[in-house]
């Protein structure tokens, strides 16, 4: 009796002693010795991932907020600034360059004839630059009907050679302003990273007879078309002391940094909606979920959307420059491809649920 007595008592110690030693992932109920799996709670994992996604939702929208807010604050400042330099005669105000003893003319104390050139635009493709001349003379070369025109009278015939170009102006004709074509040289393939000069312009002028030289001054503006400008002027002196009768000039060219900036700026854009495009083919493929009509449209959409959003970038070239083949090219070529996988798939899916009618049937 005492026996089974210590045996009944030893197998429950061993029972309770091995109920009390707790499961992984399991709890202990207080009024019962079972243990109960913990399964994760699903209000509380729905409610993490919303946290995150929420998180992130806001991230992304305060970048795009902060490109956009930059993208005004950047353009529309430095349009106003730009502006700001602009004169009524659509050229900066300040000279981009100017031979020797230009104040003097000025302020009329050197005779003469003054230059003032203003480059109009640039026409990469045809490698050519226009330039509008006006010209100004001293007291001592033009009329007294000067004061009462517009423009300036010469007292006799004056021929202003500028480049390949030659300005004949008869005596008591007023010197009204004309427009020129220079030639440069430059690849413009390179865009925008394009550069340019010009050809050696020597501007002279000859007064009455033409072995009379006038002395002859030069300032050169330039309006606000995307470039940047250095010019180079080398004169030859006359007989008068300080009175240069022949300059030499060279310009050269490149694009400003507003060009170059929005240009890389598009085509870093085309390259992110290319992979995005990408992406997102893979993925469908990867996880062998169907095509829809609507994935279709979209890259149908950014395909045909590539060639105009390059062809808005600021003075782009036709296409076969450098930013083609390191962009457009590409890219068009990855979404035709996407489009064409979305394209097999989607008709092979149809396929098979053709199929699949017609055997239920």
């Amino acid at each position: 009796m005492n026996t089974s007595i210590q045996a009944s008592g030893a197998s429950s110690e061993f029972l309770m002693a091995r109920f009390d030693s707790p499961a992984p992932n399991t709890a202990t109920s207080s009024s019962s010795s079972v243990s109960v799996p913990v399964t994760p709670d699903p209000f509380i994992e729905k409610k993490t991932h919303s946290r995150e996604a929420k998180i992130s939702s806001r991230l992304v929208a305060g970048i795009v907020l902060f490109v956009a807010f930059l993208a005004v604050v950047v353009g529309g400042v430095g349009g106003l600034i730009k502006a700001g330099k602009v004169s009524a005669t659509n050229r900066l105000d300040d000279a981009l360059a100017a031979s020797s003893n230009v104040d003097m003319f000025l302020a009329g104390s050197a005779e003469g004839l003054l230059v003032q050139a203003t480059i109009i635009s640039v026409d990469p493709v045809a490698l050519t630059l226009k330039a509008q001349y006006e010209f100004a003379l001293s007291n001592f070369y033009s009329t007294n009907a000067s004061a009462n025109s517009l423009f300036y009278v010469p007292s006799k015939a004056i021929n202003i050679s500028i480049g390949s170009d030659i300005v004949k102006y008869a005596a008591g004709s007023p010197m009204i302003p004309t427009q020129g074509t220079i030639l440069i040289s430059g690849d413009v393939s390179l865009y925008p990273f394009d550069g340019y000069q010009t050809t050696a312009l020597a501007i002279s002028a000859t007064y009455g007879d033409s072995t009379n030289s006038i002395p002859i001054y030069l300032e050169l503006f330039r309006i606000a078309d995307g470039y940047t400008l250095a010019a180079n002027l080398s004169e030859t002196a006359g007989n008068l002391i300080d009175s240069p009768v022949e300059i030499i000039a060279t310009v050269d060219l490149a694009r400003g940094p507003t060009v170059k900036s929005l240009a890389m700026l598009m085509a870093v854009g085309m390259w992110v909606m290319t992979l995005c495009c990408v992406v997102l083919t893979a993925m469908l493929a990867y996880k062998n979920q169907p095509v829809q009509l609507p994935h279709l449209a979209l890259m149908a959409t950014v395909l045909f959307a590539m060639p105009n959003v390059r062809n808005t970038m600021p003075s782009a070239p036709v296409v076969g420059a450098l930013i083609d083949e390191t962009v457009l090219i590409w890219a068009m070529v990855l979404l035709a491809a996407c489009l064409s996988s979305h394209f097999i798939r989607y008709l092979m899916a149809a396929r098979r649920d053709y199929l699949d009618e017609v055997k239920n049937k």
